[in-house]
């Protein structure tokens, strides 16, 4: 098995590589998180107030962060399993048993998250105390100096690890139940419809009542004597709320996103044969467009919430005549607390893209079959990048509106006057930035195939 265990981390090592990013930011993150905390534990007897409230910033970045990258890992490893349904067909054709195939891809997982946690923690120990700096100058205090805690980091890699394993498990004992020949068959389309539909229910229904149960709650802040405290439970009840609604909506998208990007692109005028050829490809690669479209809409529905809530706040204190910045509500304070699940978000999305690369110049190999220029292969995924963007942004758009009602409902109740805004300038250039990302991400890896023979882009899309 040793040697089959080889053989097969070498042959997926591309696949692996393009989604390294995901698995290393998510390291980063939690062995950051983690070095902090021990450094906040390390000083709590001389300093318990100053403690306390960055220990409740700290605490509320490992909840964002852990429900960000349980979303985005799974996304991410699910297509890296998914890539590799023709090579476990051939193995099960083989004589390899179910349990073996699993068996080969969690040691590639377990050896890629090891990797990557090396690679994370090497990234975290020299970011440890800039970190500490910021929260100390966010919320005016005594500088915290960093201490060692190779348990905690440990502990927060064995926690990425674990995150990624059941992802990889789940899409691992999904792909063993297709029969192989049928496994070949589709291993160069659709990875065919996805199953879990009752789980998804289930996390939707769970998510909505929590959501619920925040906007039912709020009212109670009115009873509070402390003023400050009643804004930062209002402040901590919005920053909760930012990813719950993100994750229903990435729960909800293999009905969202397929809705929405048939509807508004039915309403593009002057539809080419360019538009025509990426509108259909998009829509017949339902599975990839849900698995891409995900860390993208979870990217900006964090950087549409954020601004609104940022922007909000400073115009609400502007309506009071009070000057300075209210402690985390000002750009530094809210990446201290969003800024790590915007970073695990942004690197899914980019591992996203690039992970169906080889799909895509299959795709456009069999364009220039059927008779597209080279112009036209190049506009294709520049197209695609598009649809994923704006359906992206539509998502996002509701959150945020969400959000904004949210605090409508709450600032009236902890503030004599408030002002809530929606920065819609500044949401149309943060959008058009991510699509030049993504667009990037989709055309760049594609271009080399261009000067290659149709036939042998295809071939090596069947042999993976």
């Amino acid at each position: 098995m040793r040697h089959l265990h080889i053989a097969e981390l070498r042959g997926s090592w591309t696949s692996w590589l393009s989604v390294s990013l995901t698995f290393i930011v998510v390291n980063w993150v939690f062995a950051v998180t983690a070095s902090c905390q021990a450094a906040m534990d390390g000083v709590a007897l001389a300093r318990p107030d100053d403690v306390m409230t960055n220990d409740a910033a700290i605490g509320l970045n490992y909840v964002i962060s852990t429900m960000v990258g349980l979303l985005v890992i799974g996304t991410v490893t699910g297509l890296v399993i998914g890539s590799r349904r023709g090579s476990i067909a051939r193995l099960q054709l083989a004589g390899a048993a179910p349990r073996h195939v699993v068996g080969t891809l969690m040691v590639q997982l377990a050896v890629v998250s090891l990797v990557c946690a090396i690679l994370g923690d090497l990234l975290a120990l020299p970011c440890v105390q800039p970190v500490l700096d910021a929260h100390a100058a966010n919320q005016g205090m005594e500088k915290i100096p960093a201490a060692a805690a190779p348990v905690s980091i440990l502990m927060a890699n064995l926690a990425c690890a674990a995150v990624a394993m059941l992802g990889g498990l789940r899409a691992a004992l999904r792909a063993t139940r297709i029969p192989p020949v049928e496994a070949l068959r589709q291993s160069t389309a659709e990875s065919g419809k996805r199953k879990g539909t009752v789980g998804r229910v289930v996390w939707c229904g769970l998510i909505a009542g929590l959501v619920g149960l925040i906007f039912w709650a709020t009212p109670k802040v009115r009873t509070m004597d402390d003023e400050k405290f009643a804004v930062q439970s209002v402040m901590q009840a919005t920053f909760f709320l930012i990813p719950l609604l993100a994750t229903f909506m990435a729960k909800a998208s293999p009905i969202t996103t397929g809705l929405l990007t048939r509807g508004w692109t039915k309403l593009v005028p002057g539809r080419s044969g360019t538009w025509h050829l990426a509108r259909n490809t998009v829509l017949g690669k339902m599975d990839r467009l849900e698995r891409t479209v995900v860390p993208v809409m979870v990217t900006m529905c964090l950087l549409f919430s954020m601004m609104c809530l940022g922007q909000s706040f400073e115009a609400t204190l502007e309506a009071m005549g009070e000057g300075g910045d209210m402690a985390g509500t000002d750009l530094p304070g809210l990446l201290l607390v969003l800024g790590a699940p915007l970073a695990i978000s942004v690197a899914g999305g980019l591992s996203a893209l690039l992970m169906m690369a080889r799909q895509r110049t299959a795709e456009l190999a069999l364009d220039e079959i059927l008779g597209a220029t080279p112009a036209q292969r190049v506009q294709v995924p520049v197209l695609e990048a598009t649809i994923v963007t704006v359906t992206a942004f539509l998502q996002a758009l509701v959150v945020t509106l969400v959000v904004a009602a949210f605090m409508r409902l709450a600032l009236p109740l902890v503030l004599p006057t408030f002002k809530v805004v929606l920065p819609t300038q500044t949401m149309v250039w943060v959008s058009l930035v991510i699509w030049l990302a993504t667009t990037a991400c989709t055309v760049l890896p594609t271009l080399g195939s261009l000067r290659t023979p149709p036939p042998r882009v295809i071939a090596r899309l069947v042999a993976a």
